[in-house]
């Protein structure tokens, strides 16, 4: 949003100003949306650096496109996508032995596991959930793991976007992501991953 301002600010205002008054015009904005000025009064918003050192950076569309500030925001097909330690879909098949799960899950070092049989949401499985029934029934181990189904993750298309998302994963922990063509899974969100997207793009505004 502060690279958009700033952008706006040269365009229509001839102020080739930074990022830092990006941000500013755009609090500012914010704050008169909420709360409107007494006719006669004026608003006074410093702008506290130059463009000079953003030249290459986002007052280039090629830059603002390559780190995603143009054109289509983030979805969650781009977040399943970015590099990580795990595939993006581990999945458990309902027929699989409770303690080949338990070490599905931990040879991937995840806490949880949505099941699936072909493109069908089952249901889930826990660790830590599942480790407390086995102390409780040993047996356990052996049987399928439908016999210990969590509720199913909750589900959106790829396409959704980040701040879509946010209000999701605000409300479940996991979340299993479909193809918005095929219908088919195609991975899994977590808060963690989304709190490490966010980071990662706070990270660039500040090496600006």
């Amino acid at each position: 949003e502060s690279f958009a301002l700033a952008r706006r600010l040269a365009r229509e205002e001839g102020l080739f100003v930074g990022g830092s008054s990006g941000a500013a015009v755009a609090g500012a904005l914010r704050w008169l949306e909420r709360r409107p000025i007494p006719e006669g009064r004026t608003v006074v918003i410093v702008l506290p650096d130059s463009g000079d050192r953003y030249l290459s950076k986002f007052y280039s569309d090629d830059w603002m496109r390559e780190k995603g500030f143009l054109g289509r925001p983030a979805t969650a097909r781009h977040l399943t996508t970015r590099k990580r330690s795990t595939p993006a879909l581990v999945a458990v098949d309902p027929t699989t032995l409770v303690r080949d799960a338990l070490a599905q899950l931990r040879h991937y070092g995840i806490s949880a596991a949505p099941v699936l049989s072909g493109d069908q949401n089952m249901g889930s499985v826990w660790e830590d959930d599942l480790l407390r029934r086995t102390l409780e029934d040993e047996t356990l181990r052996e049987r399928s793991v439908a016999a210990a189904l969590q509720p199913a993750f909750g589900e959106v298309p790829a396409e959704d976007p980040v701040p879509d998302l946010l209000h999701r994963l605000k409300e479940e922990p996991i979340l299993l992501v479909r193809d918005s063509v095929t219908g088919l899974p195609i991975g899994v969100l977590t808060r963690h991953d989304l709190v490490a997207y966010l980071s990662d793009e706070a990270e660039a505004s500040d090496a600006l």
